[in-house]
């Protein structure tokens, strides 16, 4: 992981991480004689202070249905932390996004964190749209709303 690349025994263990939990979330069945779970299309969205952001599909085809279902999806890797450390924090924002969806925040829904081979990360679904954290950094330039971008600098000092 110290190229940021992937390595092939990653992705293996996220693709049966994944395959758990939407075995759970959509009653996925993978069985003998259907098309595999895939992750496609990894590309590194974004590299934040300790953290390497990418963009994947994760694609399965229903049993007995003949159609393919993409769900797109972020992973975060908490890269330059020690796996423990990284874990708290993974765990730590899963909490975060799991209140401020029962807020009816507009916040992707995390499907799971954990740790890698190398490195503690969570998944979560991604949303098309302006990151929340542009907004923020934004919203702090802007005199009329110092409320927000004040929010936004306490939570970035907590995690």
């Amino acid at each position: 992981m110290g190229n940021l690349e992937l390595s092939a025994t990653f992705k293996q263990e996220l693709r049966q991480a994944m395959d758990t939990v939407f075995q759970d979330v959509e009653g996925l069945k993978l069985t003998a004689g259907y098309a595999p779970s895939l992750l496609t299309g990894f590309r590194r969205n974004l590299t934040g202070a300790d953290t390497i952001i990418f963009a994947f599909d994760y694609q399965y085809q229903p049993q007995g249905t003949g159609t393919e279902v993409i769900i797109p999806l972020i992973l975060r890797i908490y890269a330059r932390s020690p796996m423990d450390e990284g874990f708290r924090r993974a765990q730590w924002e899963l909490q975060v996004l799991q209140q401020l969806k029962s807020s009816n925040m507009p916040v992707p829904k995390v499907f799971y964190a954990g740790k890698g081979v190398h490195k503690a990360y969570v998944v979560m679904e991604r949303i098309e749209g302006i990151m929340q954290s542009t907004l923020m950094l934004e919203a702090n330039k802007n005199a009329d709303m110092p409320l927000i971008g004040q929010l936004f600098h306490q939570f970035v000092a907590t995690m």
